[in-house]
């Protein structure tokens, strides 16, 4: 036999040079003899639990199999350097090896407990762990003696492996550590000197566990190796023993060789022990039902709704279930599951095939399919083959062959399905639009949750380049461990520790959702033990949960229970010290809240004299404190700050401060004079507020009821693959160079995008049926015109919780833009879908629901863009990309807009929270008086004359219509006209004629002609990107369609209200767009006065905050006699004049009270405003008084004759009423500022660096 050269390639088949690989292994012999065995393996167990080290677990097995197989030890201590070194030289890679895919550390939930363990490399198998304790640790059809011989092996087992863990200060869900090099990892001395001994333990110890799980002390044999008998000569790593018996005992101690593989061991002893009980066929059996029903669990939080079918009955390892996700598309969920097959105990990792099984399971799926597309009711529908399967550990075929090649299919493992849910990533059509996506290109890596996680990330898109569009994508093994990561530590799954009947129970519970995350959980669905909450605030548990009573507002007391945990949180740092637990049972504080039904009416009866903390009654019953809270609990959190709350942890504090402990000590050492200047300190009454809660009384947009539960935003996947197609079909693909456009043929290009996607809605929308999809929208605009509204409702008391938090601004942020885009979108579909009525007659379904929203907010970004170019706001670059997707350049926009919109944002929180404190809270007066004649303001009578109505009866119209709607289902009216205003005829004791007028007047009627294009419209009517059009829902909210010979109404209850306050907001801020001289007269006016006023504001702030030479206001330039200073052209006025003789400055304010531009075309207006082609714009008026004021400084002297101005410099500064635009895009030589930049600071009108 020919002698392997050092640079011959190894006959281990890795690939490597044998020099490289395992010629160095002959010589570990000597090498590894010359140390101290015990300690030998103690470090290699030690480097394995590093999370440096997570993932080169295979060299590391490696190495320990050949210290086990090493004889004649010395039994000197080992050199750390020269161990480190040779490991460096012979271990530096393994070709096996691949980046991690699992977490360093997790839980596993027992009886006993919460057990941190290392999941080492294989995916899934805490998973099983997980399934076969919930198996076994629940009712179940195995013998009491298999149960405690396996039940009592694993946690014996899982005991030491959380001892050392928390020796090592692991917790559970930690992540690995990213070091530079692939090298092992070693830590420096001292660290190692001082963990080893953790990997020790005394056989006195392990007989103290076997009398704490009553096991015999043979069975945990199956977990030692015994290195005389086990076969350490294969190069298979799935055949090394230290993966199944990771402890060696030496002497009288007990070495624990690989705590990673303590889940792979403890698995495959179950089977091992169910094989003994021969109870392994129905062990497998009863674990693949178990998970089955969690499989359904989470399809149905998927949005998975499970529809009754009776499927052919069979022998195969599967289940089946049909389930409707949309209103065309159903799943046919296959649930492939591994049933232990020919399972060798003896080697558990031989690869199962099975490929006759795969086979069989295939053509019964085909039949089921046929029996589906042959069925009359089911016929009609898109089926959706999703595959799952069960592993039960060992290498498994996992093989999915296409049922239809015209349905989309998908595979998963269920562990991966579990993390999924986790995430809460997903909707009823991720995975549907997943699948989608995947179809259209080759993923060489078929893992599935590598994938699925760059899908979701890349916001539901696998377009990644540029410069190339692909056919082929690769995503390297282990991509989705942060996404794992992330889902598995924002879920937290854990029990938690529960006072129950004189004792205690293990209580499972998954983090709160917040926008930080917070240690405040929730018990999962475990029937009577569910909703309750559980804070980890503190060094022991405290539940709080709610006394449900019959018609009990639930949510409600639930919000009081969270806001009691996150108070807890918060002043949780500084309290701990203070209270001690430790020697209580866990305490357990319940909430019983006394529901109210009508709110006013109830405050109305309250004595206003009682002290409302008082009125927080309770009794103890040991470690149980009830809390029972009343009406006038009730009133005091119905403010615009935290007193309620604050009095009820006030009353907790002073029940835990008469607690005592076990050693007669108070558990809250604290007298009730010192816990009131503790919260006075940590607890401060301001906006900081977790219990919110609205009366809608006029205001029926933040009322939760009737809503439909659709809860989506616009569909990220729909926008890009929208955007991955527009290219192509405008005849533009295969490019080998970028297409820049410019001038002309850039505004052609932005109208062609904008016609395609316009097509493309009508064309989606046109075999559905008129009704069904109006209804549909109607109710997706209620909910979202809820959502909107009541965010802004919450916006300062979030900031305040979440502040010290995360970044909560950036959060609340996205979340105003995303509720205003799909607010948007929705609003210009539903006019669009009025002005192109569909004539189909199919429902609308959720992924066509998406796909047209999606395409109307292409519409408006574009047509944005397009605004921007005709209107010279921006010259952002539009290109056709290599790839043949769209190309814009964003420097402009994040350079100029992004400082615009984060300056506005600023400025809405401000308002936001002057919004919060003095309106939002008001209760609505109960009028007692006579109903008397009032005159008529100016507003309705101008009102009146520009819709020739009665602006009284138009209230009463708008108010009783939106009571209507409010009361059906979905908050929607769907009604024949002449019915629905012989009703409103009847209530409001108003002509019939005079109802429908208004209704008329106020109405967007169905358009029959079918002939609407945004760029055919003379007015711009249509252009859904334009702001204050007449032909849209804020201001027409109803909705007339003809019907044969008769018509019907449709509208929503917060679509009618959000108009009402629209239209008046129009008005009143004097932007409504009219062709009549009595409301543009008074408009006029109204600007005029608004104008007045701010600059009146402006003066008295300024006048009130800065101390200087002159401050004056209205400072007038002309030849009149009643001019301020005099010249021969009427030049205007200084809005404020403003003098300062310290720093010898002289400061002209002109001041704007200009409203919001929302859209470029109101950009483009403002603009225009500022900068005319004639002399007449602001800036040039400006220009002009600034320039008389340098040639003429002494003229303020008949203003204040004692100072010579000559040398003074001039300043003109404009001041607007918010951050406008025009600063921020245009390069203007003036400084633009602020009232609210004046209000914090007026000094920056004199100094430009404040700022």
């Amino acid at each position: 036999m020919k002698k392997v050269g050092r640079n011959d390639s190894c006959p281990c088949q890795s690939g490597k040079k044998y020099k490289r690989c395992c010629m160095n292994k002959f010589e570990n012999s000597n090498f590894f003899s010359n140390y101290n065995k015990k300690e030998l393996i103690t470090l290699i167990a030690l480097l394995k639990s590093l999370p440096q080290n997570h993932g080169k677990n295979i060299r590391l097995e490696e190495i320990q199999k050949e210290i086990l197989k090493t004889e004649n030890f010395e039994n000197n201590p080992v050199d750390y350097k020269k161990i480190k070194e040779y490991l460096l030289e012979n271990y530096s890679y393994h070709h096996l090896e691949d980046p991690p895919e699992n977490l360093f550390t997790e839980n596993i939930m027992t009886p006993l407990g919460n057990m941190v363990v290392f999941p080492g490399l294989t995916e899934g198998q805490v998973y099983i762990l997980q399934s076969l304790i919930n198996v076994l640790a629940n009712e179940n059809p195995f013998s009491d003696d298999f149960n405690k011989e396996a039940l009592g092996q694993t946690f014996f087992m899982l005991t030491i492996s959380n001892l050392i863990c928390s020796s090592l200060n692991y917790k559970r869900n930690l992540s690995h550590v990213n070091v530079d090099s692939n090298d092992i990892y070693f830590p420096n001395e001292k660290y190692i000197y001082e963990n080893l001994d953790n990997f020790i333990f005394t056989k006195d110890y392990f007989e103290y566990l076997y009398k704490k799980f009553n096991i015999d002390n043979d069975l945990i044999e199956n977990f030692i190796l015994n290195t005389s008998l086990e076969d350490f000569k294969s190069n298979d790593v799935n055949e090394n023993p230290i993966i199944f018996k990771p402890i060696i005992k030496i002497d009288n101690h007990y070495l624990i060789v690989s705590p990673t593989n303590f889940v792979f061991a403890i698995v495959f002893n179950i089977y091992h022990t169910a094989i003994k009980y021969k109870c392994f066929d129905a062990l497998i059996k009863q674990l693949s039902l178990e998970c089955w029903k969690q499989c359904n669990f989470i399809l149905e939080n998927f949005g998975y709704n499970r529809i009754k079918f009776d499927f052919v009955q069979t022998s195969l390892p599967i289940y089946e279930g049909l389930f409707i996700f949309d209103t065309d598309k159903l799943a046919y969920v296959t649930y492939h599951f591994d049933d232990g097959k020919d399972f060798d105990s003896s080697f558990p990792l031989t690869p199962y095939l099975g490929e006759d099984v795969l086979d069989k399971i295939t053509e019964h799926k085909k039949r089921t399919y046929n029996s589906f597309i042959n069925n009359e009711d089911l016929k009609k529908f898109e089926i959706f083959d999703f595959n799952i399967t069960l592993l039960i550990g060992r290498p498994k075929l996992i093989g999915y062959k296409i049922l239809n090649k015209e349905s989309n299919y998908l595979g998963a493992r269920m562990d991966e399905l579990v993390i999924l849910h986790k995430s809460g990533k997903l909707n009823n059509l991720t995975l549907y639009n997943f699948a989608q996506a995947k179809s259209k290109i080759n993923l060489i890596n078929p893992s599935f949750l590598d994938n699925l996680s760059v899908f979701i990330g890349n916001d539901e898109s696998f377009y990644l380049d540029d410069n190339h569009r692909v056919d082929n994508l690769f995503f390297e093994i282990g991509n989705a461990l942060t996404f794992k990561t992330e889902s598995i530590q924002k879920n937290d799954v854990h029990v938690g520790i529960y006072p129950f009947n004189e004792s205690f129970i293990f209580l499972p519970v998954e983090r709160e959702t917040f926008p930080a995350t917070l240690p405040i959980y929730k018990t999962i669905d475990v029937g009577k033990f569910s909703e309750k909450i559980l804070s980890r605030a503190f060094d022991r548990e405290i539940w709080i949960e709610p006394v449900f009573k019959e018609n009990d507002n639930k949510q409600f007391s639930i919000e009081i229970c969270i806001a009691i945990a996150f108070w807890f949180n918060e002043i949780g740092s500084n309290l701990s010290s203070l209270l001690k637990l430790n020697k209580i049972k866990p305490l357990l504080i319940k909430i019983e809240f006394d529901y109210i039904e009508d709110i006013q009416l109830e405050f109305g009866k309250l004595d206003n004299s009682k002290d409302p903390f008082e009125q927080i009654t309770y009794f103890t019953n040991d470690n149980e404190i009830t809390i029972k809270l009343n009406a006038y609990f009730y009133k005091v959190t119905y403010r615009n700050d935290n007193l309620g709350e604050r009095l009820l942890i006030k009353r907790i504090l002073y029940i835990l401060s008469q607690i005592y402990d076990d050693d007669k000590r108070q558990v809250l050492e604290l007298n009730f004079e010192e816990i009131d200047f503790f919260l006075e300190k940590y607890m401060p009454i301001n906006q900081k507020k977790k219990i919110l809660f609205q009366i809608s009384d006029m205001d029926i947009r933040n009322n939760p009821n009737n809503l439909i539960k659709y809860t989506r935003g616009i569909s990220s996947y729909h926008v890009n693959m929208q955007l991955d197609d527009v290219c192509e079909s405008l005849g533009y693909s295969n490019l080998k160079k970028e297409i820049i456009f410019e001038g002309i043929e850039k505004e052609k290009l932005l109208k062609q995008i904008i016609d395609n996607f316009e097509c493309l809605i009508k064309n989606t929308v046109s075999k559905f049926d008129f009704e069904d999809i109006l209804l549909k929208l109607l109710s997706f605009y209620e909910l979202i015109i809820f959502k909107r509204e009541h965010a802004k409702f919450e916006l300062m008391p979030k900031i305040e919780c979440f502040k010290n938090h995360c970044d909560i601004e950036k959060v609340i942020s996205k979340e105003i833009q995303k509720n205003n885009q799909i607010s948007l979108s929705v609003r210009c579909l539903i006019e669009y879908i009025i002005d192109n009525p569909p004539n189909g007659t199919i429902p609308f379904d959720s992924n066509k629901f998406d796909e047209c929203i999606a395409l109307m907010s292409n519409i408006i970004n574009w047509g944005f863009m397009y605004d921007e170019h005709i209107f010279n706001i921006t010259d952002t670059s539009i290109s056709i990309l290599k790839s043949g997707r769209l190309g814009t350049s964003k420097d402009f926009r994040n350079l100029n807009f992004e400082p615009f919109y984060q300056e506005k944002f600023k400025e809405d929180i401000l308002d936001y929270s002057n919004e919060f404190i003095n309106k939002n809270f008001k209760l609505s007066e109960i009028n007692t008086k006579s109903h008397e004649v009032v005159e008529k303001n100016e507003y309705e009578l101008v009102f009146e004359e520009e819709f020739e109505v009665d602006y009284n009866d138009y209230i009463n119209v708008i108010f009783e219509s939106g009571f209507l709607a409010f009361e059906n289902e979905r908050s929607i009216m769907s009604s024949h006209k002449k019915s629905f205003i012989s009703t409103l005829s009847k209530k409001l004791n108003i002509g019939f004629d005079k109802i429908e007028k208004i209704i008329n007047t106020f109405s967007i009627k169905v358009n029959d002609s079918n002939q609407i294009n945004f760029f055919d419209s003379e007015n711009n009517q249509n252009y859904p990107w334009r702001f204050n059009r007449k032909k849209s829902l804020l201001q027409k909210p109803f909705i007339i369609r003809k019907v044969e010979n008769e018509e019907k109404i449709y509208f929503g209850a917060r679509a009618l209200y959000d108009s009402f306050v629209s239209l008046h907001g129009i008005i009143s801020s004097g932007r409504f767009n009219s062709d009549k001289t009595k409301m543009r007269s008074f408009l006029s006016k109204i600007n005029k006065e608004k104008g007045d006023e701010f600059n009146d504001e402006l003066f008295n702030l300024v006048k009130s905050k800065l101390n200087c030479l002159i401050i004056d206001k209205e400072v007038t330039i002309g030849p009149k006699k009643t001019d301020i200073l005099l010249n021969e052209k009427d030049l205007g006025d200084f809005d404020i004049l403003l003098v300062d003789n310290v720093l010898s400055k002289i400061v002209c304010i002109e001041s704007k009270n200009t409203n919001f531009a929302r859209t470029p075309y109101e950009m483009n207006r403002e603009i225009n405003n500022f900068i005319k082609k004639s002399d007449k714009g602001w800036i040039q008026k400006v220009e002009k008084r600034e320039q008389w004021l340098i040639e003429n400084k002494n003229s303020l002297k008949v203003l204040a004759n004692t100072i010579d101005y000559s040398n003074f410099t001039i300043e003109y500064v404009f001041v607007t009423k918010e951050a406008i635009p025009l600063s921020f895009i245009k390069d203007i030589n003036y400084r633009f500022l602020t009232m609210y930049d004046i209000r914090n600071n007026p000094l920056i009108l004199f100094d430009k660096n404040i700022k």
